[in-house]
């Protein structure tokens, strides 16, 4: 029988008024009720199909239905496990190695479902089906589950199991309720599923790199939060180190990245007083606010699975205000213009820590040759390093 799929109970009360509106207006034809039979037709023709193979013992037709089963629109994947596995015990072919990966989580639900069977008036099977409909399936579900313990019984019973199938034939008929928590215990009593599982974390593992440094050097865009500090060499230095804010935005494969570079120093008080012309008059500032805007090119040479490090050059334009005011003027002089500023050309080395395929800290060390040009006034000409702490995005 149909019945609404209750999942949307957790959805707005709005939603759920258009729902039921919904279907309300549009009840299944008789198209939608022979697609929906097809759909369920594996379940409700399973314990026919099981009883009559299992007594002829025809373990390939056995294999063929579950095959074709898991490949439906409703496979019930932990039934279609333990049919393949007892089929392939009663033909002596088990081979840990042809377990699906995620059998561990199949063996929990199947466990869960058979205890849940004990409870019959409680216990409930439903295939979810489209258009906000499921089948219920709890009278086909317990008459499989019922065939599948008798299976089970039939093999220890009668054919020679290794422990290994003896702990399958247990859960299928119940007497193992947390399957995962015996082989955790009793890992040495079941090597071959121990080293299976530790094959399958290894695969998993595999693949999650693979996915990882795909995704990391896809062609994309870049963007990043800059924090540094600004370190004046020579005659620059008295101008002070200063702390920077900042923030990139780019383009990246995997080996090259291009960045278009802001970055702005907070200001502050010189080291000393230094002096500049403006209109023929020297004018003595301490005051500092600089600000820095360049283009990065960045080459990666060391590609691991959690990081990166590359070299940078970038060129740019590099100024300081000495001023301290908006206004051209102070105490009614002209003191046009109030940056002083040099071409700035800068290597580097830059590292990237991923902490997921799109998103990383980094750390940006550069060594900037610039040249403050103040003609009449305090030489404050020399070069600078920069160290940037970065997170940023891709």
């Amino acid at each position: 029988m149909l019945y609404p799929n209750r999942a949307g109970i957790a959805l707005p009360i709005i939603m759920i008024i258009l729902l039921h509106q919904a279907q309300a207006q549009r009840l299944p034809t008789k198209e939608d009720s022979a697609w929906y039979k097809e759909r369920i037709a594996f379940i409700t023709q399973a314990p026919i199909i099981l009883s009559a193979t299992i007594k002829e013992k025809n373990w390939n037709e056995l294999r063929n239905f579950a095959a074709n089963w898991k490949l439906s629109e409703s496979p019930s994947d932990e039934i279609i496990l333990a049919i393949q596995i007892m089929s392939e015990m009663s033909s002596h072919e088990f081979f840990v190695m042809r377990l699906p990966a995620n059998y561990r989580q199949l063996l929990e639900a199947y466990a869960r479902e058979v205890d849940a069977t004990g409870n019959k008036p409680r216990f409930r099977y439903y295939i979810n089906l489209p258009g906000n409909y499921r089948y219920d399936a709890t009278n086909d579900a317990v008459k499989i589950f019922g065939i599948l313990r008798e299976w089970s019984l039939q093999l220890k019973s009668s054919v020679h199991l290794g422990k290994t199938e003896i702990f399958f034939c247990d859960v299928f008929t119940g007497n193992i309720l947390h399957p995962m928590q015996v082989i955790n215990t009793e890992g040495q009593s079941y090597k071959d599923l121990t080293a299976f599982n530790s094959y399958i974390q290894d695969q998993i593992a595999d693949c999650d790199s693979i996915s990882f440094v795909k995704k990391r050097n896809a062609k994309t865009g870049t963007a990043a939060l800059m924090l540094g500090t600004w370190l004046p060499t020579g005659n620059a230095a008295l101008l002070g180190s200063d702390l920077s804010l900042g923030f990139l935005l780019g383009y990246r494969n995997k080996k090259n990245e291009y960045d278009v570079i802001a970055s702005f120093r907070i200001p502050h008080n010189t080291n000393q007083n230094y002096n500049v012309l403006r209109s023929d008059s020297l004018f003595t500032s301490h005051y500092y606010d600089g600000a820095y805007f360049g283009f990065d090119y960045t080459r990666y040479f060391v590609h691991k699975l959690k990081y990166e490090i590359g070299f940078t050059s970038a060129i740019g334009y590099d100024y300081f205000d000495f001023s301290g005011q908006s206004a051209d003027s102070l105490a009614g002089k002209n003191i046009t213009p109030i940056a002083i500023g040099s071409f700035d050309f800068s290597n580097g080395l830059r590292f990237k820590y991923f902490l997921r395929p799109g998103l990383y800290v980094g750390l940006s060390a550069k060594y900037h040759f610039i040249n403050y040009c103040n003609t009449g006034g305090t030489d404050v000409s020399g070069k600078a390093f920069t160290i940037d702490l970065i997170l940023g995005s891709h």
